[in-house]
């Protein structure tokens, strides 16, 4: 029912996604990973179309539940087509290009947690389930009848940024609806630290293509 899908540039067997999940879930990885995550994504959609869930992830992410993970997405799924853990309801396209940023706080949905020194915190962004048009991509769980009308863009010159965003939006565009749920992880990453050109470059595509 479920397949999980990640990138990461060194082996899969070393990554928290794989100490949470394994012997649990069927995992395709792409090691040893420098490619775009669009290319890297559409290949997997090619080869698991027929997979009723496809669950992109980071390589740095605990699944703190794995067990529930399917019985959450078939709850999930009765409302929504595409589920993610944090996003935001409404949204006012502008620089810069991060999905907290691109509207109130009021809307903003979901919630993570983060490792820092060993230890958890939690983020709480706002309540859930709900319905979103942008959701973040450290976790997105897309139902294959999705896949029909949108897949990742691969025009985008930014390989690891604006995926997500763009993705969000095209889905968006089709009809679908897009939902963040009760689904834990913990995520092992501060963020994003700085604007790289690659990144600024991402933004500029992203915009420029949604700014009507």
């Amino acid at each position: 029912m479920i397949q999980i899908v990640t990138a990461t540039k060194g082996s899969f067997n070393t990554t928290l996604l794989y100490k949470s999940i394994n012997n649990i879930f069927d995992v395709s990885s792409s090691e040893q990973n420098t490619k775009p995550l669009p290319y890297v994504y559409n290949a997997a959609i090619k080869k698991f179309k027929n997979t009723d869930w496809i669950v992109f992830v980071h390589d740095d992410v605990i699944i703190e539940a794995p067990e529930a993970l399917e019985r959450q997405l078939n709850s999930l799924g009765n409302v929504y087509d595409v589920v993610g853990c944090a996003g935001i309801r409404e949204v006012k396209l502008s620089s810069p290009a991060l999905w907290h940023l691109m509207g109130n706080k009021t809307h903003h949905r979901g919630a993570v947690s983060h490792l820092h020194d060993g230890k958890k915190y939690m983020t709480s962004f706002g309540p859930y389930p709900d319905q979103v048009i942008l959701i973040d991509g450290v976790f997105m769980a897309v139902k294959s009848k999705v896949f029909d009308k949108v897949t990742f863009d691969e025009t985008n010159p930014a390989g690891f940024h604006f995926y997500d965003l763009d993705f969000s939006m095209a889905c968006h565009k089709a009809g679908f609806k897009i939902g963040v749920g009760d689904i834990t992880i913990t995520h092992a990453s501060p963020g994003l630290r700085e604007f790289t050109q690659d990144w600024k470059n991402g933004q500029e595509w992203f915009l420029n293509k949604w700014s009507n």
